[in-house]
């Protein structure tokens, strides 16, 4: 029951405020615990879709009403007009926080405004010191405009890095026409030989099927490379999935290998093999792994290197795995090292300097962390590490 002076008292503070009755879902905040316990998803959620049913928002301020679109004259209402069934569990707990331990819960939500448009809120939950029945005060602050910023960065950092993947395919046009050209050229050889043992008097149809399957195959190879250049220029990044790394790597090198040698550029790959499978999204690792060999190329090639290596190795170690690049080449002066990962700092002449940016973005929106790796002899090493998780 809410009295007359704790509402005057809600209406008063200029924060948004709400006070919530939880007198019928006692029960309902037993059965959740027991279902909780018991290990029996679809009880419980049947007790939180009650929970949200039976909750009423019973008093809320001017501010309150107008964050959710709500008239004082409606008032109680089901707390399921503003509150998601997705959202569900952060109300059990904050009642059973509140009306069980006498303590706060805060939270960072979605709920809903009462024209049906997702409303983002820090919401925090309490029980007054004078509680009355099962009264539980609730305060909420309106991030919207601070997840719309941080959308709009996400999807900047996105574009840009599509703009990156798509700047370096360009440094190698002429290894991917090269790539496309010589099974191209093989399936059209085929062909004619193909069309020569069917034209004789005694056709060879053993050697027409034979050439048919080498068309077949040249074909698939082509299939391949345009699917490894669509991925990597795909403006959009894959749903995160447990891969294996030391394929990834794999295939990297066997997509840069012909460019790297036309650089001449020596590649070696060194997998551990015993590495656990972790989770990431495939084009936005490969992005990374490409922009750190061709770095480590155009750097040996900048500096005139004589021999020119480029090592790429995996181990684990530890709940992670650890993906090194290390070439041969000039290494990094000590006053550039600490200034690399900075957005716009560049050692290359018209450099963006965007590119190792990205890359550190990407690994540690994986849990990981990319580092740079100083050399006792000439060389630098990039070193980046991904959690294997469970």
């Amino acid at each position: 029951m809410v009295t007359e002076g704790s509402a005057k008292m809600v209406e008063a503070m200029s924060l948004a405020l709400a006070q919530i009755d939880a007198s019928q879902t006692a029960v309902l905040l037993d059965e959740y615990v027991a279902y909780q316990a018991a290990g029996a998803p679809a009880s419980q959620s049947e007790a939180l879709r009650k929970i949200v049913a039976k909750t009423l928002l019973v008093a809320a301020n001017g501010k309150a009403l107008a964050l959710f679109g709500l008239k004082g004259s409606e008032l109680p209402v089901p707390v399921s007009r503003i509150w998601p069934f997705g959202e569900a569990e952060t109300l059990a707990l904050s009642l059973l926080a509140a009306l069980r331990q006498n303590d706060t819960h805060r939270a960072e939500l979605n709920l809903r405004h009462a024209s049906g448009r997702e409303l983002p809120v820090i919401y925090t939950s309490w029980r007054e010191v004078n509680p009355s029945a099962d009264i539980v005060s609730v305060g909420f602050v309106d991030v919207s405009e601070r997840v719309a910023t941080e959308t709009a960065l996400h999807r900047l950092r996105n574009d840009v890095a599509h703009a990156d993947r798509i700047s370096t395919m360009g440094v190698m046009t002429a290894t991917i026409v090269h790539e496309i050209r010589q099974p191209i050229a093989s399936i059209l050889n085929l062909a004619h030989a193909a069309l020569r043992w069917v034209g004789r008097p005694e056709p060879d149809l053993a050697a027409v099927k034979s050439s048919l399957e080498d068309i077949q195959s040249a074909g698939n190879s082509v299939r391949d490379i345009v699917t490894r250049l669509h991925g990597m220029s795909s403006a959009k990044s894959q749903l995160r999935a447990r891969c294996s790394v030391n394929e990834l790597v794999e295939e990297t090198a066997a997509f840069l290998r012909a460019e790297l040698s036309r650089r001449q550029v020596k590649l070696s790959v060194q997998l551990d093999s015993y590495l656990p499978l972790a989770s990431l999204d495939r084009v936005q690792v490969q992005q990374v792994l490409v922009n750190l060999m061709m770095n480590a190329a155009q750097a040996m090639a900048d500096a005139h290197c004589w021999s020119r290596t480029l090592l790429v190795r995996t181990r684990a170690l530890d709940a992670s795995i650890h993906v090194e690049v290390e070439d041969s080449g000039p290494g990094v002066p000590p006053e550039t090292r600490e200034r690399l990962f900075d957005g716009f700092f560049s050692t290359k002449p018209g450099g963006l300097g965007l590119g190792l940016r990205i890359c550190r973005s990407i690994i540690e929106d994986h849990g990981g962390e990319l580092v740079y790796v100083s050399k006792a002899s000439a060389g630098s090493i990039f070193r980046f590490s991904l959690p294997t998780g469970s």
